[in-house]
């Protein structure tokens, strides 16, 4: 009996891990997920380009999110960001930083995301929201440059 509950175990684990090996590979081949390394969701990426705020805002508000978890973002009032919210417990902002020489500073980052037994949720989702934003900066400028940034990151631990 405690044969076979271990050979079940370790097959309902194989399934799971291939099942996420397809789904990968599958939105890798469509183009929604690039390769990126290791914790990306813990650094900001900043973006340098010559769209206007108000150019990009109406990209991402048409732009498919789908594969990523999210829907369109919404702005936050005046200030000049973009709040993306995602049933997989995570949130991410496109935040417009300033204009220098005709060149528009954008950072886009990550700002919370959830844990289950030490490994992040969400995390295909979350590239493949990076993935189409840098899309939409590449199509309004090919000649958007990015810079990755790291992060100082806190966390807190539950203990109950």
């Amino acid at each position: 009996m405690t044969a076979f509950l271990i050979i079940l175990l370790v097959i309902i684990i194989a399934a799971a891990a291939y099942y996420g090996y397809k789904k990968g590979t599958m939105l890798r081949e469509s183009g929604k997920l690039a390769i990126r390394e290791g914790r990306f969701w813990e650094d900001a990426e900043l973006l340098y380009t010559k769209t206007s705020f108000d150019e990009l805002r109406k990209e991402l508000m048409n732009a498919d999110y789908s594969g990523s978890g999210v829907t369109a973002p919404r702005s936050d009032g005046e200030q000049p960001i973009l709040i993306f919210q995602s049933a997989k417990g995570f949130n991410a902002a496109v935040a417009y930083m300033g204009e220098i020489d005709g060149e528009h500073k954008y950072n886009f980052s990550i700002l919370n995301w959830k844990m289950r037994n030490g490994a992040v949720q969400g995390f295909l989702e979350m590239n493949v929201l990076m993935t189409v934003v840098e899309k939409v900066f590449l199509a309004l400028d090919p000649d958007t440059e990015a810079q990755i940034e790291p992060r100082q990151i806190k966390t807190k631990t539950k203990l109950f």
